[in-house]
């Protein structure tokens, strides 16, 4: 990909990697848990119920197989990640624009990502590889490669099929041919795109259909996924207007330096960048604007290169002065309160302890490890699931599903955790008390009943109590 080293290019992604280090992570819980059941024989979908594709999760999987489960292991999967988005950034950049214009893209990418909270494994992260990728292959009409990426990245999340909406678009435009042969123009580039989506697509089905999954995997990844889950309460989250403006603002700013620039054709990064961060509903969650920012990151570039030449034309025609001074006034204030929004994200973000790894939950599972043996069973009521992995115990209930309204309200999911409560009968709880508001707010009567029937407390750690069958 890279046939020259570029010393520059070096020093960002030193200067990256210290950033991400130093940086307060993200370690949820699934990204723990799915792996780590995944490596015990646990069947995706059958066993364990993921409303998401599994491509991040077989490679998390391998990754845990091959060097422990840890949060240091999960740092280092998700800090290789960040820096290979950050090489196929500048690489697209690179083949698109120029060299300067791909380091630059850099420059704005970094700082994008710590806007957007990258500094934590999840789908719309992993998400953020490919599309850049797919922009580039189906810009330069290479359908094929078009195809293939925006499969791997549909086999990393469903959102991605947003993407299909540019990707439909080029594939429809930028012709001149006419007669039939328009037709034999568009059956060449579709053929092209099937061909890329079978050739992942077909391997894939076949050891989904070996295992055994199929039916479960079309369930929990469309029908759920796709049906339940997006209008399902509490999984909807509509932003206020201050989230909303924070959102959209780097938005705002691609479309100032459009503007300024003169180049309409900076429209379609723009527009692809918005398509790629649809993924934002059902939850308003910044990170979710993750798959636009490489494409945000190389339209700021582009813009810039193209306003810089713009400049050099105006100073020959003498009207530089009035032109500097306006257009260097408004580009100033639209980057301004981007940088001092991140500014004041690294500031309070540096050197913090890990969210979701708390010491709280240090102290949770060096409890349970002591009192438990590798292989054991327990049950986590209404607490943080990666506690089975960091214990490496195993759920009393099989399939797991989560402890989450829009999961149990399905047809006797709630019924059947309880009859593998009666049945193995885990000698330990842990359980967090319910809330008043928000996710851990709701109880299942059945289970909760049941728990505070046969278990008392023999351990407290705060918000978590240890429970003991009687």
């Amino acid at each position: 990909m890279l046939k020259k080293i570029n010393p520059f290019l070096i020093s960002l992604l030193l200067v990256n990697l210290i950033l991400l280090a130093q940086l307060k992570f993200t370690a949820w819980p699934e990204m723990f848990l799915w792996p780590y059941l995944m490596i015990k024989g646990w069947l995706p979908y059958k066993d364990i119920a993921i409303a998401h594709n599994p491509l991040l999760l077989a490679n998390l999987a391998l990754w845990y197989k091959l060097f422990g489960i840890g949060l240091t292991q999960l740092k280092v999967f998700t800090w290789l990640l960040v820096l290979a988005i950050n090489l196929v950034t500048y690489w697209v950049a690179r083949k698109l624009f120029g060299n300067k214009t791909a380091l630059v893209s850099l420059l704005f990418l970094i700082p994008l990502q710590v806007y957007f909270d990258a500094n934590g494994l999840w789908f719309d992260l992993c998400l953020s590889f490919f599309t850049p990728l797919i922009f580039y292959f189906i810009c330069k009409k290479d359908f094929f490669w078009g195809g293939v990426f925006w499969s791997f990245a549909f086999l990393t999340k469903q959102t991605s099929f947003w993407l299909l909406i540019p990707i439909t678009i080029y594939t429809l435009q930028n012709y001149t041919v006419e007669g039939k042969k328009i037709v034999s123009k568009l059956y060449a580039r579709f053929s092209g795109l099937l061909k890329g989506f079978l050739i992942v697509f077909v391997p894939f089905l076949s050891v989904v259909w070996i295992l055994k999954i199929f039916p479960y995997y079309i369930f929990w990844t469309f029908k759920f996924a796709g049906g339940n889950l997006p209008f399902s309460e509490g999984q909807i989250n509509i932003p206020s207007l201050n989230q909303f403006l924070f959102g959209i603002y780097p938005f705002f700013v691609g479309l100032v330096l459009i503007f300024l620039s003169k180049q309409k054709n900076n429209i379609d990064l723009l527009f692809w960048a918005g398509v790629a961060s649809l993924g934002i509903y059902p939850r308003w969650e910044l990170f979710h604007f993750l798959p636009a920012s490489p494409l945000l990151a190389i339209l700021y570039a582009s813009t810039l290169s193209s306003y810089l030449k713009r400049k050099k034309f105006i100073k020959k025609s003498g009207e530089y002065k009035y032109y500097r001074y306006i257009d260097v006034s408004v580009v100033i204030a639209v980057l301004i309160p981007l940088l001092f929004i991140v500014s004041k994200n690294v500031i309070n973000n540096w050197n913090k302890e890990s969210w979701f790894y708390e010491e709280e939950v240090k102290e949770v599972s060096s409890y349970v490890s002591e009192k438990t043996n590798s292989g054991d069973k327990i049950f986590v009521l209404n607490y943080w699931d990666h506690i089975y992995a960091l214990t490496e115990t195993i759920p009393a209930t099989r399939p797991w599903i989560p402890q989450f309204s829009w999961y149990l309200s399905l047809d006797h999911a709630e019924e059947n955790i309880l009859v593998d409560l009666i049945l193995e009968s885990p000698r330990y709880v842990l359980h967090h008390p319910y809330s008043e508001f928000g996710l851990d707010s709701y109880r299942p009567q059945k289970i909760s009943d049941f728990v505070e029937r046969y278990y008392f407390q023999v351990q407290d750690f705060g918000n978590v109590k240890v429970l003991e069958k009687r």
